[in-house]
């Protein structure tokens, strides 16, 4: 028996596809799909005296941390904009400014640095990173004050500079970015990171 389909309803239909968007680029839904692959799964269990930490910063790190609430937490620590909702399971919160820095940015930089620095040979440090992370964590290299870093890519933005060069620059003039976290462990690190950068490889 023939029978007609009734049309999807406009509203209905651009509902559901932005419902679909919101949905693929969710944060949690990233993060619990990427700890289902074998490789991740096999870096986050360590040996029985190993501890595992979590560290979550930028605009989706509540969201990122959520995702990772099967992962076992010896202590979390988890960086956000000013006025976001805070994860209530984590361990320690820092709220700093975006999209420029400020006083805040620089003290949640060094506190991710020597949070970082208490994991050792035996232990997985877990780093869950999102957009805004260049602002919320902002610690001028040395001889460099943020009044300074702040000026030097004000001028690069005024000047129409594409991000990827933003970003070298922040890199250049930082002492928590380009690896600096990482080389402040002792631990193994496991790195899931959402990009907000068109095309980013």
């Amino acid at each position: 028996m023939n029978r007609s389909l009734s049309p999807i309803p406009r509203e209905s239909l651009l509902e559901g596809l932005w419902l679909a968007a919101l949905a693929s680029v969710d944060p949690a839904r990233a993060v619990r799909q990427a700890l289902r692959e074998a490789s991740i799964r096999r870096a986050l269990s360590p040996g029985h005296r190993g501890r595992v930490g979590v560290f979550a910063v930028g605009k989706a790190a509540a969201g990122m941390f959520a995702g990772a609430s099967e992962v076992r937490r010896d202590g979390s620590l988890v960086v956000l904009p000013r006025g976001y909702a805070p994860p209530a399971e984590a361990s320690e919160v820092i709220f700093a400014a975006h999209p420029e820095p400020d006083r805040e940015s620089v003290r949640a930089a060094r506190r991710a640095l020597a949070y970082a620095s208490t994991f050792g040979p035996e232990d997985t440090l877990l780093c869950l990173v999102s957009g805004g992370t260049s602002s919320l964590l902002c610690l001028p290299r040395a001889g460099l004050t943020l009044r300074e870093k702040r000026a030097a890519i004000r001028r690069l933005v005024r000047r129409g500079a594409p991000i990827e060069e933003l970003n070298r620059m922040r890199v250049r003039l930082s002492a928590s970015k380009g690896g600096q976290l990482a080389a402040h462990t002792r631990g193994r690190v496991v790195s899931l990171v959402l990009s907000d950068v068109s095309g980013d490889r």
